[in-house]
């Protein structure tokens, strides 16, 4: 159906934008237009019929002039041709009660777009033909015009009992705070009652109830029922069950039925039925008002003197229904009022609340990394492990769990109704591993290879074939014979320990560590900027420094475990040395190169990648 602007006054607008977002509340309409459309016109699709009570949904799309031409068509005092700058969608009213809207947008610019749509939504209260009114506003140039143009949307009566309340929160576990919404809203109107049972030995006439609490597991029915009493009283048929008068002549009388008003106005006269017989029936369909109405039954004998004989006046108002008489004249009527009456029930669930799961396996004991700890749930079925609120992936759904990282543990039990309980956290945290104390053999003196990776507070302890060395708590250790030594460093602070062991043939040329053993007192005499790069390295590495008196030089490269992986000597240095190291055939990882000279020695760290 194509809808034409009637009018275009032109006036000035503004400060109407607040108006349309206040009346928004259908968000996602599709625009659907007929490809035939002409480019420059004014179109409007047809709004889809409601029902009473029912949820209503419908688009309308529609197409906005490019200019005044479409316009000046219906309208003969706007001038055509004139190209339209801005199109602002400023109000839409009369729409059926419980229905809102929303427009895709609300302002076009119609030489970029003219087509939008616009979603009607909500549920209707009430029946009739409602002619919705659009107002729009056009900018041409630096004035703005303003027109309104309407469409119908047909509402049928209800059919069937809907539902009247919308029930926010219906279910859940231990306890439900459920609101209600009443869908049947009054908006002030006389006429509307309500009813309602919340199932917990509450009820309620408001139309707008309190929420409800439910604090004990069961199941609970809520009834709702609104009546609409609105509609007007109709007067729809009067069936004559006997009257007593009688022709002039003697004959069967010539019947005429007559209604009146509270003001004596005759509001109805039947056709004449001669010669008539009872019962006679009219269908009549005039509405009825408060105050008292009258059926007048007479026969006409057309003037006669003596004729025109008085049947029988009998009263009645809007709440009469039935038989009714006036001495022998007999009526029976029917008096149609419509009550809508709207009945829904739902149900709310309150699930048992599950108790805690708890946890046990843990006694606040220090961690070290490595360790591990194993969780065990009071529950065996149904759970999941987190970590830091992000679900444990492997093992996460068994009783029990073993842990080795740090982080706030605990399980979450499911119930079979889907509700849930969590323990409460446990923290726990795994303190990191002091640096292995590598240490080395020198004729037969165990020394670590770097003293500077030693925890600030630590315990050190010698270890010969796993039996523990009374008093061998220094950082060096003379070896006193062959075996398998092993050094434990203990983090005070945290309990952590680590370890190095290392298999040792006894030099028996040194016995008693009985050679001068240097130290790195003098090295820095001899030796100044001492430094090794590029760090982390590939594989090819530069060691640099400066010797301040001729001297020789030992380079030894050692792995993590303290094994050997060259060694190399250097005579007569003197001066500015660089000197390449290649660990281009060694695998990625940490090294240790120790330059040693007469009066001390050095170590230091590469990564290779």
């Amino acid at each position: 159906m194509r809808k034409l602007l009637q009018t275009f006054p032109i006036i000035i607008i503004c400060c109407l934008a607040s108006r349309v977002l206040a009346q928004m509340g259908c968000p996602g309409c599709i625009v659907s237009l007929p490809d035939s459309l002409p480019a420059d016109t004014i179109f409007l699709t047809d709004a889809p019929e409601g029902r009473v009570g029912e949820a209503y949904e419908g688009d309308v799309s529609f197409r906005m002039p490019k200019t005044t031409t479409p316009v000046a068509a219906a309208d003969s005092t706007v001038i055509p041709g004139i190209t339209i700058n801005e199109i602002t969608i400023i109000s839409v009213s009369n729409l059926p009660p419980g229905l809102t809207w929303e427009a895709n947008q609300t302002v076009f610019k119609p030489a970029e777009l003219t087509d939008g749509c616009v979603k009607f939504c909500g549920t209707p209260l009430h029946p009739g033909i409602y002619e919705v009114e659009v107002v729009v506003s056009a900018r041409i140039l630096v004035i703005n015009q303003t027109t309104s143009f309407s469409f119908p949307i047909i509402i049928e009566p209800a059919v069937s009992v809907t539902e009247g309340f919308t029930l926010e929160n219906t279910s859940g576990c231990g306890q439900v705070s459920a609101h209600f919404v009443n869908n049947i809203p009054s908006l002030g109107r006389e006429g509307f009652s309500y009813s309602w049972n919340f199932g917990n030995g509450r009820t309620t006439s408001d139309e707008n109830p309190a929420s409800q609490t439910y604090s004990e597991p069961g199941q609970y029915e809520v009834k709702y029922r609104a009546i609409i009493d609105t509609s007007a009283y109709v007067l729809t048929n009067v069936r004559l069950e006997s009257f007593g008068c009688n022709d002039f002549f003697g004959g069967k009388p010539d019947i005429v039925l007559e209604v009146f008003d509270p003001a004596g106005t005759r509001i109805y006269q039947s056709t004449q039925i001669d010669n008539a017989t009872a019962p006679l029936t009219y269908n009549i369909n005039i509405p009825i008002g408060e105050g008292n109405y009258a059926i007048r039954v007479t026969d006409d004998d057309q003037g006669i003197e003596g004729g025109d004989d008085e049947c029988g006046i009998i009263n009645f108002n809007r709440l009469s229904n039935g038989n009714l008489q006036d001495v022998e004249l007999t009526a029976n009527i029917t008096i149609f009022h419509k009550v809508d009456t709207v009945e829904s029930v739902d149900t709310i669930v309150v699930f048992p609340q599950p108790t805690k799961p708890i946890v046990t396996g843990y006694e606040n004991q220090s961690l070290c990394k490595g360790e591990k700890v194993k969780l065990v749930s009071s529950y065996e079925n149904n759970i999941q492990w987190y970590r830091d609120s992000v679900p444990v992936i492997e093992n996460g759904t068994e009783t029990a769990l073993n842990i080795d990282q740090s982080g706030d543990y605990w399980v979450q039990y499911t119930s079979s109704d889907g509700c849930q309980a969590s323990s409460e956290p446990i923290a726990l945290n795994f303190s990191p591993l002091p640096p292995t104390p590598l240490f080395l053999n020198d004729r037969n003196w165990l020394s670590l290879f770097d003293s500077t990776m030693i925890p600030m507070d630590y315990h050190a302890q010698w270890y010969l074939n796993g039996i523990l060395l009374e008093g061998a708590n220094g950082l060096a250790f003379c070896a006193p014979t062959n075996g398998a030594y092993r050094l434990e460093m203990m983090d005070n602070q945290t309990g952590c320990i680590s370890s190095y062991s290392l298999n040792m043939t006894l030099n028996p040329n040194f016995a008693g560590c009985s050679f001068a053993t240097s130290t790195e007192d003098h090295f820095d005499e001899l030796v100044r900027d001492l430094k090794v790069y590029p760090n982390p390295t590939n594989g090819e590495v530069w060691l640099e420094f400066g010797l301040n008196q001729p001297t020789d030089a030992t380079i030894t490269i050692f792995n993590t475990l303290g094994q050997v992986i060259s060694k190399t000597k250097r005579s007569n240095l003197f001066g500015e040395i660089r000197l390449d190291i290649d660990l281009r055939q060694q695998v990625a990882g940490m090294y240790f190169i120790e330059m040693q000279i007469e009066n001390g020695r050095k170590n230091l760290k590469i990564i290779k990648e």
